[in-house]
Order: structure tokens, then C-alpha cells, then sequence
């Protein structure tokens, strides 16, 4: 039986894996394909060696807390690569009035684990400060539905809390509008505290643990990246799968829907598949499918996709007048400034640099307010991100090594009501037998979210073979 998995990102390298892995796959009844646009495998997972640096393109890590990242790098003999962000520096700074400051200890995310700990900080007034507070009396919103993260956090902890700190958080994850967000997909279980406790406060001084008492900003103990750096993820899902066909440079034009599915290639190709499974990013999925199904092809359209890109910089330490005591910081877009954020990568993980004498930082650019950035060439990226951290971090030099990368409609944008949308697709893929979908477009943007999903959706495929055979046999 062949199965054409269409997408070579992680999304589709963990669906081959576990076919691969399931009890067809042992008895060698699967035929596996896995056709790839690009020439590399892996999707936004890709790390570059340049001038004594790895230099990460894309995710530098992913969340032990979600467990799924860190079984598969088990199961696949990575588990003594992991890498840990530097315990040493586990603070992180937003840019409030053009200087960096601190996010105060055992803040998460919009969140004090305890309302003493913002009481010194600049980040807030006083007002602020109090309206925070304030959470604590808030009562729970009484009707039911999703709604916008920006609307959860103006209700509960008041607009400076949302400007000054939640957004420029959440922009760090999601690339997205806070008043587009929504709560329901990206962040549940702060829903389920303001449920079960009337007050998120409340709740997380209930159940805080020492990662998030400790942590200033993200809970940064539960970050791991490897030692090879993040592509060595891929490569190692590829080398442990000698038995799938992989193509890359292969891109897909067109599908035909049937039993068996058709798939024709940009060579002029046609491929048959008894399983035709695309884990593309849902923007990409509906163009493929405007000939096979209208109805998911509109749900698909509702997911829309944001452009980011990064920009990896090399500095000699000496010229950076910042200490540098953190591991990176975020940016408000209240701040009208073009990155979202920058990390201190060869402080995060001291073995992404071979000397102590050079710095290697990463910034990000992304959301809707970078979108004017984005369309201009490399060179003016590149300048305008220079100009700003140069100015944030007290830079006047030039870098010595710089990379930029590009990712077109690489984050997708869970919009309110995005859980019941997704819904709405998978519904309509009953109308399709022999046919799913897997990726970020659907239950989570993360690593672990997208090994998960592809998880998932290979339990489905299975059962749909087992249903099968049990009714011809």
C-alpha cells in the first residue's frame, strides 16, 4: 500500500516516522513517499555553521513541558543531546521607553505568580500596577465562547498590562495581534484558572512550581534545544527511515481526488497513493485542493499565515556595551519599533559560539506591523534591524557575520474561534477517504504541537486500514 506524505517539514518527517514505526510499517506492507518542495528536509528547522557560530534560522528550541519533542528525540537515540538554556542567565527584558528592562522574577507570560514581585518594576505605573492587582476581584466572565487574548487580558489585568507585557510576549510565539488571538486555541488553561479559581492569580499561587517562581518571563528551564543544533533533528528522523522514498525539489501541482488519490508533480510526474496525507501549512493546502473541495478549501483560507524572517549577527563582545545578563528580550508594539525581538543565542546555549570574545545575536522580525519591512530587499532588513539593536544594546559597530532568512507564510494566525474552524475541516475530511491533513495550521504552532498532531493523524490512518481490511477480509 503507498502512502505520499506531501510536506517535509517535521509535520511530515513524524507522520513517516511513525508509520515507519507502526505494525504495517514493521511487516514492510507500507510503501512510503515523502515529497518536498525545497532541497532540505526539516521545513523552518534549519541551522547554519558560519564563522565559529551555529547559527539557527528558524526555532532554537522547543518545550520540554509538552512532551512530545522529547519522547520522539528518545525514541530516536537524541535524548543526550539535549541542551539546556544557560541556568545561569535565565532572565529575560522588555523594551520599555527605549531602554531594557528586566521582566520581574516569577512573571509568566501576563501573569505574577505573586502581585509583590511587579511592585518595583518600571514597566507599569502605579496605576498599572494597582489595575493588576486588581485581577484578584475580577469575577469570571459569565457567557461562554471563545474570545480575544487582548480582550481576556484588558478585562482581567487592565491595557497597560496588555501593551507593556502580554503583547510583546505573545508576539514572541505567535507573531500575532492580541485582538485577533484567540484564547481558546493559544492559551486554555489561563481560561480554565479564571473557571476553577475566579483569578489567574489566584491560580498560579496555588500551583506554581520552582520553573516558574524562579523565571523571569518564559519559564526558560523548560527549553531545549541540541548540541548540533536544531536540524540535527530532522537528519536523524531521515537516517533512522532508510526504507521511505524521499523527494526532495519536488513540488506539487496538482491533486486528483479518488481511490486511488492522484498527485502530479512540477516535472510532470503523476503519482497514485492508496493514503495521501499533506502536512503543508494550511494556506498552502487550500491552493492544492480549489479542484477537490470547495467547502475546504474556504475553512482552509480562514487560516491565514504570517511572513517572519531572521536575522542571525555577529558581534565582538567588546563592542556591545549592554552586560548582556540575560538571555534575550522582546519588544511592545507600542515601542512602533520593527523587530519583534532578539535573543542572546551563544548566551542561551554557550556552545552556539566557540569564544567568549564574540557574541552572536538573533532578532526577529514579524507580525503585521513588519509586514512594509518584509517587502523590501535584504539589504534594508538587514540595516533597519542593525539600526535597532545597535541602538537597544549600545552597538556602534558593524557586525562581522550576518545571516538572514526568509520565511514566507511560516506562522499561522489562530484567530477567535479558531478550535471550532479546525473543527469544521476535519469534519469535511470525512467526505474524503484516504485522505488527511497534518501541520501547524491546526492544533499548535511548536515542535512538540506539530509532532503531536502528525501523531495523531497516523493513529487515524491506521484505524481507517485496520476498518478496511476488516471489511474486505
Amino acid at each position: 500500500m503507498r502512502v505520499v506524505i506531501v510536506g517535509g517539514g517535521i509535520s511530515g518527517l513524524a507522520a513517516a516516522y511513525r508509520l515507519c514505526q507502526s505494525e504495517p510499517g514493521r511487516r514492510g506492507e507500507l510503501e512510503i513517499h515523502v515529497f518536498e518542495a525545497s532541497d532540505h528536509f526539516g521545513g523552518v528547522i534549519q541551522t547554519r555553521e558560519r564563522d565559529g557560530f551555529l547559527m539557527e534560522l528558524g526555532p532554537d528550541a522547543f518545550i520540554s513541558a509538552k512532551p512530545w519533542g522529547v519522547e520522539l528525540c528518545r525514541q530516536i537515540g537524541m535524548d543526550q543531546e539535549f541542551l539546556e538554556t544557560n541556568p545561569g542567565r535565565r532572565q529575560s527584558f522588555i523594551l520599555s521607553k527605549n531602554k531594557l528592562v528586566p521582566v520581574p522574577r516569577g512573571f509568566y507570560l501576563m501573569t505574577p505568580t505573586k502581585v509583590s514581585d511587579v511592585v518595583a518594576t518600571p514597566l507599569l505605573s502605579p496605576a498599572g500596577k494597582i489595575r493588576m492587582a486588581c485581577e484578584l476581584f475580577v469575577p469570571p466572565k459569565k457567557t461562554k465562547g471563545d474570545e480575544s487574548l487582548a480582550s481576556f487580558v484588558r478585562r482581567r489585568f487592565g491595557r497597560e498590562t496588555l501593551e507593556r507585557i502580554a503583547q510583546p510576549m505573545i508576539a514572541g510565539i505567535y507573531t500575532a495581534d492580541p485582538d485577533e488571538l484567540s484564547l481558546d486555541a493559544t492559551f486554555p488553561h489561563f481560561l480554565e484558572m479564571e473557571e476553577k479559581y475566579g483569578s489567574v492569580i489566584r491560580a498560579f499561587s496555588k500551583k506554581k512550581d520552582a520553573a516558574t517562581s524562579k523565571a523571569s518571563g518564559p519559564r526558560y528551564s523548560l527549553f531545549l534545544s541540541l548540541k548540533d543544533g536544531m536540524q540535527s533533528l530532522p537528519e536523524s528522523l531521515i537516517q533512522k527511515m532508510p526504507e521511505v522514498h524521499f523527494h526532495p525539489s519536488t513540488p506539487i501541482t496538482a491533486i486528483e481526488k479518488g481511490l486511488p488519490w492522484k498527485i502530479w508533480t512540477q516535472k510532470g510526474e503523476k503519482v497514485s497513493a492508496d493514503v495521501l496525507c499533506l502536512a503543508l501549512p494550511a494556506c498552502a493546502t487550500a491552493r492544492l485542493l480549489k479542484s477537490v473541495s470547495a467547502p475546504l478549501t474556504e475553512l482552509l483560507e480562514e487560516i491565514p499565515y504570517e511572513n517572519v524572517a531572521t536575522v542571525n549577527l555577529a558581534f565582538h563582545r567588546k563592542e556591545v556595551k549592554h552586560p548582556l545578563n540575560g538571555l534575550g528580550y522582546v519588544v511592545p508594539a507600542i515601542e512602533k519599533k520593527k523587530i519583534v525581538g532578539c535573543t542572546f543565542s551563544n548566551i542561551k546555549f554557550p556552545v552556539r559560539g566557540k569564544s567568549q570574545e564574540d557574541i552572536l545575536l538573533r532578532a526577529f522580525v514579524g507580525g503585521k506591523d513588519a509586514r512594509p519591512l518584509l517587502e523590501q530587499n535584504d539589504d534594508q532588513v538587514i540595516e533597519s534591524v542593525c539600526q535597532e539593536i545597535g541602538q537597544q544594546l549600545g552597538i556602534s559597530s558593524d557586525p562581522f557575520s550576518i545571516m538572514l532568512q526568509r520565511w514566507p507564510e511560516a506562522i499561522p494566525q489562530y484567530r477567535v474561534n479558531h478550535r471550532l474552524r479546525v473543527q469544521k475541516i476535519f469534519s469535511e475530511l470525512r467526505h474524503l477517504p484516504g485522505f488527511y491533513l497534518t501541520g501547524n495550521g491546526y492544533t499548535g504552532i511548536g515542535i512538540p504541537d506539530c509532532i503531536h498532531h502528525a501523531s495523531q493523524t497516523v493513529s487515524q490512518i491506521l484505524d481507517d486500514l485496520r476498518a478496511v481490511q476488516s471489511i474486505v477480509y
